[in-house]
């Protein structure tokens, strides 16, 4: 399915990586009291093709409370030995770190921005990813491919499922090992501004959005609207829907998730194992256009992802939203009436 129901958006040839020599891969690493994640996602991305080439910016939040401080000391201490030691061989890396707790979603939109604005693209990776020796190249060849393509929001080098052969379209967004650029990330950002996210009432629109009723979107933007979760990931998403935008995926995992056992801000803990990470070779498609088989494919992962189902976590979600909706509830009624106190007794 083409992604305007209408025409195929051809793009230019893309060159080979070894070809490529007006792109510097800019690559942010977020990371925030989890000194040995970070350790292992800075090792994994060292040894990947083309790290020597890159620009790579470290990001580390500040401590919510004296409870996270020596944590966040060690992470930074983590981060400014890898620094140290790329830099004396001439490899640039930065760490930047911030004294006070943005939290993830601030912070990504925060230095993503930054890194567009001076580089044109950003590479996003988050301090519990491994990536393969072939991430980095995957990156900088889709970036080149297809930056004149402004339906193309992003680059995902997680895959949800496994296919044979072709990196491939679909219409939803990841957090895990992304990439995108600058006009795309400030179309964005300006719409994140204006918010106006308005979940789709139409039944129609409203499968589509949970993208065929595979996860549910909508009460995660409602958990948003109401401030129980912070999520800069679902307005990406509500973007790429509301402007018909979609995501390539590479046909097999380029990330490893490491962080399913608690130890992470939004992520719980769980028996699965994520994905691992592949080094398999990719082929690019010849355009932009929504592959149908794939998105069932995908669809069809998140039915099951973590050993739920949609119906499960859609329950689960809404569970939040109804103890939040009595909550305010009980609090409205203890309360006592605007104007009861001093003034209606002088009155």
């Amino acid at each position: 399915m083409n992604l305007d129901n209408k025409q195929t958006m051809t793009t230019r040839t893309s060159l080979s990586f070894s070809e490529v020599t007006d792109l510097r891969l800019a690559v942010a690493v977020f990371a925030f009291r989890r000194p040995q994640h970070l350790r292992l996602t800075l090792d994994r991305l060292s040894l990947a093709e083309g790290f020597e080439d890159a620009t790579i910016c470290i990001f580390v939040d500040g401590p919510k409370s004296a409870i996270d401080r020596s944590l966040v000391l060690e992470t930074i201490e983590v981060a400014k030995t890898f620094e140290q030691k790329n830099s004396k061989v001439g490899i640039s890396v930065s760490v930047s770190v911030s004294k006070t707790n943005h939290g993830l979603s601030e912070s990504i939109v925060s230095a993503v921005t930054q890194l567009c604005e001076k580089h044109g693209h950003a590479v996003v990776l988050e301090d519990d990813l491994l990536v393969s020796s072939n991430f980095l190249t995957y990156m900088k060849e889709y970036l080149i491919k297809y930056r004149d393509c402004p339906k193309v929001l992003q680059i995902s080098g997680h895959a949800h499922d496994t296919t044979q052969g072709f990196a491939s379209f679909a219409r939803l967004t990841t957090s895990w090992g992304w990439a995108t650029w600058s006009d795309r990330w400030t179309e964005f950002i300006a719409a994140r501004e204006k918010g106006d996210f308005k979940i789709p009432v139409a039944r129609d629109r409203g499968k589509e959005f949970n993208f065929n009723n595979s996860y549910p979107y909508d009460v995660l933007l409602k958990l948003q609207q109401r401030g129980l979760v912070n999520s800069w990931a679902i307005h990406f998403h509500y973007h790429a829907f509301n402007r018909r935008m979609c995501t390539l995926f590479p046909p097999a995992s380029l990330v490893q998730n490491i962080g399913f056992d608690g130890s992470g801000e939004h992520c719980r803990a769980s028996r699965q194992n994520a994905a691992q990470a592949s080094a398999s070779p990719f082929l690019p498609p010849g355009n932009v256009c929504v592959d149908d088989g794939r998105e069932k494919s995908i669809q069809k992962s998140l039915k099951g992802l973590f050993g739920s189902t949609y119906l499960r976590r859609r329950l689960g979600m809404q569970y939040r939203l109804i103890k939040h909706r009595l909550k305010n509830r009980s609090h409205r009624e203890q309360s006592p009436p605007s104007g009861s106190t001093d003034e209606a007794v002088n009155g």
